[in-house]
């Protein structure tokens, strides 16, 4: 079912949008297999590029410096942005919403994005060090 009405960008769309963007790209640099499968990433330069593009274009959106560009993808400000009180928690203050109502919504999808690629090579390394190494 599609929708006729033009969308309008909110906090949470652009948050969503961001994560799964950043994930998907960590997770894609994560999982990809050099020597002795294929080139190095050094040297597939197309693929390195796109990479760090892909995560450039990432951070300027989440960090709201170039306003063109979030025009263009579409993002809504998170700056003024505020977690409710009671969307991560049954009994109306959850711990998300605590950090994100002290840090403000933008530190805290900054935190979580660079979180997010950290931990991702992180597992990556640890599961190559248990099973080939």
């Amino acid at each position: 079912m599609t929708s006729n009405r033009p969308f309008h960008p909110n906090p949470l769309n652009t948050a969503c949008f961001l994560l799964t963007a950043t994930s998907t790209v960590a997770t894609f640099a994560a999982n990809y297999r050099g020597a002795p499968y294929m080139e190095e990433l050094a040297c597939n330069r197309l693929l390195l590029r796109t990479l760090q593009g892909a995560a450039a274009v990432l951070a300027v959106g989440a960090a709201e410096v170039f306003e063109p560009l979030n025009q263009l993808l579409q993002l809504a400000p998170l700056m003024e942005g505020r977690a409710d009180r009671g969307t991560c928690g049954g009994d109306g203050v959850g711990a998300l919403a605590v950090v994100a109502n002290a840090l403000g919504l933008w530190a805290c999808l900054c935190a979580v994005m660079a979180l997010d690629v950290t931990v991702t090579f992180a597992v990556e390394r640890g599961i190559i060090y248990c099973f080939e190494g």
